[in-house]
């Protein structure tokens, strides 16, 4: 509340609180305080995040990583198969008599870029408001976090990686799964999930969720797997409730597309998606911007990237078909 008050005052033409910090370091808009806003302090920074990664029932899973710059490097393996040799860009490891000389590797890295996209937004709020900052503080932090996540998880699984995070259906490591022969349109079968599954990298398997649109949860209920006499269930609930498919957890989430669209069910193992994020937010207020209506305006500005950390699939070191992290079903027109 405090913090908010000094942001108002500051933004308003009153007193600027020295403890508030100008936001020139992230270079948006550098000059007057006015313009560019200021680095809200670390531990409400922090807070604001939390909300944001716990809301989301995607970005909790992902994999954080660390930023000082809006632009940046990130080396990651270069690996198309998993032959003695290839694994991990070239890395070798091997048993080695004493004395004799330790075989030497030059491991490969695909140098892909990360640029720190700006994710900004305008929160009015009516002046009868801004003279509780209790409730000020609390109604901020909550529709900033429900908003923040809700972009950020759907950049995570659609975006194109030209103005935000790469998303999981765009990306080339993502491996699509064709329908079955004479699958019905608009149909989820057991021999989508079996397959689906069977493309997953193998320590994958451990971790990875199912996302899925909530028209097709109906269709997950009943589907069991006929092998040799048995037939097993593909899906259950757990002691706890949480529905599984295949033991890994279901997620319905607004993202994937409608019953039948490629990508409306998608296995990932999302730890294997990177997120550039330094914790660093900026915040500004006006009050002159809702004169006539007796409102005021915060905005609110934060840069975040982010892309799965592999570039494509992977051939196992026994068998042809590829495996990766990220598996998505094709259309079923």
């Amino acid at each position: 509340g405090q913090y908010l008050a000094a942001v108002i005052s500051a933004g308003g033409g009153g007193q600027t609180d020295a403890r508030l910090e100008f936001n020139a370091s992230a270079g948006l808009e550098e000059g007057v305080p006015s313009a560019g806003g200021f680095l809200v302090p670390a531990e409400y920074s922090l807070e604001l995040h939390e909300r944001i990664y716990s809301t989301g029932s995607i970005l909790a899973r992902c994999k954080r990583w660390p930023a000082t710059r809006n632009t940046f490097t990130v080396p990651m393996v270069d690996e198309t198969s998993r032959a003695n040799g290839s694994r991990h860009g070239g890395v070798v490891m091997s048993f080695t008599p004493e004395g004799e000389e330790i075989t030497s590797s030059k491991p490969k890295f695909a140098m892909r870029e990360m640029n720190r996209r700006k994710l900004a937004g305008l929160v009015w709020v009516s002046n009868e408001m801004l003279a509780d900052f209790s409730i000020l503080e609390a109604t901020f932090s909550r529709l900033f976090g429900l908003e923040g996540a809700f972009v950020i998880e759907n950049q995570i699984v659609n975006g194109g990686g030209a103005m935000g995070p790469l998303g999981i259906v765009n990306a080339g490591c993502t491996i699509s799964v064709p329908k079955e022969s004479g699958q019905a349109g608009a149909t989820i079968v057991a021999g989508n999930i079996v397959n689906m599954f069977s493309r997953l990298w193998a320590p994958s398997k451990r971790r990875a969720v199912w996302l899925v649109n909530s028209d097709i949860a109906p269709q997950l209920y009943g589907l069991t797997w006929a092998t040799g006499t048995a037939t097993i269930p593909l899906f259950r609930w757990s002691d706890e409730g949480e529905p599984l498919l295949m033991g890994r957890p279901v997620i319905e989430v607004e993202y994937c597309p409608t019953l039948g669209s490629a990508g409306d069910i998608i296995l990932a193992d999302l730890a294997e998606y990177f997120i550039a994020d330094p914790e660093e937010i900026d915040l500004k207020f006006s009050g002159d911007l809702g004169f006539l209506t007796d409102e005021a305006a915060f905005r609110v500005r934060m840069r975040i990237d982010g892309m799965p950390s592999w570039a494509t699939p992977t051939t196992p070191l026994n068998g042809s078909a590829t495996v990766s992290p990220f598996i998505a079903l094709a259309a079923r027109a």
